[in-house]
């Protein structure tokens, strides 16, 4: 992990699993196999059988805007930067916009068909 994610947290993805039984969990995807998915809860890592959930949606912050990215770019450099910017202060602390994406709903029919471009 660079520098930069240790001090914007906007570049950190967490992936949100909901079971068939609607439990849901939150965390860091560690690795995908064709018969299950192991997830990082807190600090520990969590394998969940691929038949056992109902969705994954991928939860990130929204992209920062050019001009706040090249503040980030400059708190690789110098920690003490980042804090000259307010309006970097909430996603420093990790309160900015989040974004949820899904990337798997078991409810939908699957389709292995290539994706094209219009």
């Amino acid at each position: 992990m660079g520098r930069r994610e240790e001090l914007l947290p906007v570049y950190r993805n967490t992936v949100s699993i909901t079971t068939v039984r609607r439990r849901e969990c939150s965390g860091e995807m560690i690795a995908v196999t064709d018969t299950d998915v192991t997830v990082r809860l807190l600090d520990k890592p969590v394998k969940l059988q691929k038949d056992q959930i109902a969705k994954v949606d991928m939860i990130s912050y929204t992209p920062l805007s050019d001009k706040l990215d090249r503040w980030g770019e400059e708190c690789d450099g110098n920690p003490l930067v980042c804090p000259m910017n307010p309006a970097l202060w909430p996603r420093m602390l990790g309160l900015g916009l989040k974004v949820r994406v899904r990337l798997f709903d078991s409810t939908l029919p699957e389709d292995n068909a290539p994706v094209v471009c219009k």
